[in-house]
């Protein structure tokens, strides 16, 4: 998908749904019908090329980013993006997902459907670990140096980012593997399909996240080091 920002709006959203997790990230579901994704932008008051960088990565489209556009409020904006990602996996993705399993378990009696917990649970265990260092440490590091202000104490650098930030999807797909392959849902397939569905969802949700860091992020974290601290 090539975006241009004549383009409608509405219709970016029908040809790819998933847009609209980047809509909610950003806090901007509320929109006018018949706008343009020029005019989206400047109704939310969001730089173009942020919300077209978020798109093009929700779409899996290989376009080279230029750091030079981004400035320390645009990035302001991407912390507050990853920021509400966070409370999607954790209020609304693993609640969900976890009590779909809760009702296969209470409805089959299998070794299956209770490794099948016990390995969700572990996985989200490492997730919320990850997400716990970045809510912690990465954010509240990189609102200080866009303030300007160099820590005392540098806790933290990119490149220590770089080595925490390992891959979590992985797992994810394993889980994918063993809930479709093992388990016998029997009548109860309405609540695999659910589950299965969800778990696409958040694995999708979970790649754009994790691509986000690595191409934005993580580089405009270096550039901002780099001018600060030399």
């Amino acid at each position: 998908m090539q975006f241009a920002p004549n383009d409608s709006f509405v219709e970016l959203i029908e040809r790819n749904p998933y847009l609209l997790l980047v809509v909610e990230h950003l806090g901007k579901m509320d929109f006018q019908k018949n706008v343009t994704i020029n005019d989206f932008c400047k109704q939310s008051k969001l730089p173009l090329h942020v919300f077209v960088s978020l798109i093009n990565i929700y779409s899996n489209n290989n376009i080279k980013i230029n750091l030079n556009e981004w400035k320390h409020n645009h990035v302001l904006i991407l912390i507050d993006f990853l920021d509400n990602s966070h409370n999607y996996y954790k209020k609304e993705k693993y609640p969900l997902i976890n009590s779909l399993l809760q009702e296969l378990k209470n409805n089959i009696k299998s070794n299956e459907t209770k490794l099948l917990i016990k390995f969700f649970n572990e996985y989200f265990a490492e997730v919320l670990e990850h997400l716990d260092y970045e809510e912690k440490i990465v954010f509240p590091y990189v609102r200080q140096i866009l303030s300007d202000s160099k820590w005392k104490e540098l806790r933290f650098s990119s490149d220590e980012y770089q080595e925490h930030h390992n891959n979590i999807e992985e797992k994810l797909s394993d889980l994918k593997t063993l809930l479709m392959h093992h388990v016998k849902f029997g009548q109860y397939s309405y609540i695999g399909r659910q589950i299965i569905f969800h778990l696409y969802e958040l694995e999708f949700d979970l790649h754009a996240h994790s691509k986000i860091e690595e191409n934005l992020l993580i580089p405009l974290i270096k550039k901002f080091e780099k001018s600060l601290y030399g």
